[in-house]
């Protein structure tokens, strides 16, 4: 004995059941449709990602923009420094007058870089104002330190200076060298 369905509703639930025990398990979904799903929803992935990414796409175009520009032949120490510590000079340091500048003379080694360098002591700081990368692992010979230094020189030779360097630097040819310049 069957009881009768009393509204719409579990007439269709048990039309439904009685379908599937007849057609058997449900079909495999279509594939297609599940990428073209899945594509939609990568697609908007993508254009939120982008938009959150947009600043660091800008930010890397600037840094391409910046090494460009700073790559340009015209743009050289000698273009760049000089000006502004002949500007800082002018402005801080009366020529000719009983205030010393010392000038440091140094050269590190990093592994297989060796570096000659001049700087400015000022206010407890070295402020680098030329170098030169040796080809060579070691100590500097006089010929590297005076090219060096006959950079800077040029720049300073209005005002008194004081060399420092340390006991790679104790030549006395170089002393000699340096009185005479």
């Amino acid at each position: 004995m069957t009881s009768k369905p009393t509204n719409q509703k579990n007439t269709n639930a048990i039309l439904s059941r009685a379908s599937r025990k007849a057609i058997g398990p449900r079909p495999v979904p279509d594939v297609a449709a599940s990428n073209q799903h899945h594509s939609s929803r990568k697609k908007s992935q993508t254009r939120n990602n982008s938009k959150s990414l947009s600043i660091w796409i800008t930010g890397e175009v600037r840094r391409r923009k910046l090494q460009r520009f700073l790559d340009l032949p015209s743009l050289t120490i000698s273009s760049l420094l000089w000006p502004i510590i002949s500007y800082w000079l002018e402005n801080s340091v009366q020529k000719k007058s009983k205030q010393e500048l010392y000038l440091a003379i140094d050269r590190s080694q990093w592994k297989n870089l060796n570096l000659l360098m001049v700087s400015v002591i000022w206010s407890r700081r070295a402020i680098p104002l030329a170098w030169r990368l040796l080809p060579h692992i070691g100590n500097s010979n006089q010929e590297e330190q005076e090219s060096v230094l006959s950079l800077v020189l040029a720049i300073f030779k209005d005002y008194q200076i004081v060399v420092l360097g340390d006991r790679e630097f104790c030549s006395l040819d170089l002393a000699t060298w340096l009185q005479a310049a």
